[in-house]
């Protein structure tokens, strides 16, 4: 399909157009690589990925094993009422919602009153 000029163009020719251009693209870009190019790149795309599965995995492993307050037991750790602590969360700013509930890591709850922010 050859590029029409001083024409308009509707959006569903101009997507053919360079779906077609690209496919050729990739096509001529398959053919020049040699095997040994491919294991190359296969190799580099499956060490970016097990690099992200590592780390995914590593989040995944610290969100289960972490220990968790409630509202209430920030409210007694704190001394206030449960209602301020609710009221406060941003403020405390370590809270997360699990399960739609809000929950203080306990490793972090306890950095930010060492650190004097609370």
């Amino acid at each position: 399909m050859k590029v029409p000029e001083n024409e308009f163009w509707t959006i569903k020719e101009y997507l053919h157009y360079f779906k077609k251009n690209l496919l050729n693209n990739i096509k001529y870009i398959i053919m020049a690589i040699t095997r040994k190019d491919a294991k190359m790149i296969a190799e580099e795309l499956f060490r970016m990925m097990r690099g992200d599965v590592i780390s995914a995995a590593k989040e995944i492993t610290k969100l289960e094993t972490e220990e968790y307050y409630t509202p209430k037991d920030v409210a007694r750790i704190l001394g206030w009422n449960q209602y301020t602590v609710y009221k406060k969360k941003d403020i405390l700013g370590c809270y997360v919602r699990i399960n739609n509930r809000l929950l203080f890591p306990k490793s972090k709850l306890h950095a930010a009153i060492q650190s004097g922010r609370l």
